[in-house]
């Protein structure tokens, strides 16, 4: 993965974040789903995000710096209804901030781990172990890799 790339992927994250933001400032309040889905507000989106983001960045952080990753117990059902449970007393405008907050963080994090792409003494390693840490098992299951919104 080169830097283009990189910078391509996170220009379309931002984007695609957007869009999701702005659906879901366009209704704070009352469901966001199909009637045979769970009754989730806008604000229980927002914490699933932040959560899913914070964990899976967590995981990207501890592969970079050689540590081991943390896989969740319970099915993908059962963590969102844990963390659902969690966050019922959040606020939308607490929910709101803490997902922004995970997602800059999320960016941030993918940004330090590509500067050495920028360094032509370690461009190939940083390369493959970018490239290598964006599709890992580990933040697939975690929420995390290219698709890292659940």
């Amino acid at each position: 993965m080169d830097a283009n790339v990189l910078a391509d992927m996170l220009r379309r994250d931002r984007e695609e974040w957007n869009a999701l933001v702005a659906a879901l400032d366009a209704q704070p309040g009352g469901p966001v789903h199909d009637p045979e889905s769970p009754a989730w507000e806008a604000k229980d989106v927002y914490n699933h995000f932040a959560r899913w983001i914070d964990h899976s960045t967590d995981n990207l952080e501890a592969q970079l710096a050689g540590r081991p990753t943390t896989i969740l117990e319970g099915s993908d059902n059962e963590i969102n209804a844990c963390w659902q449970t969690q966050g019922a007393g959040l606020r939308f405008t607490q929910a709101r901030k803490q997902a922004h907050a995970a997602f800059e963080r999320r960016i941030a994090a993918i940004g330090r781990a590509a500067r050495p792409l920028g360094q032509s003494a370690h461009r190939d390693r940083a390369r493959r172990r970018l490239s290598a840490l964006l599709g890992s098992p580990a933040l697939r299951r975690s929420g995390g890799g290219n698709s890292h919104l659940r």
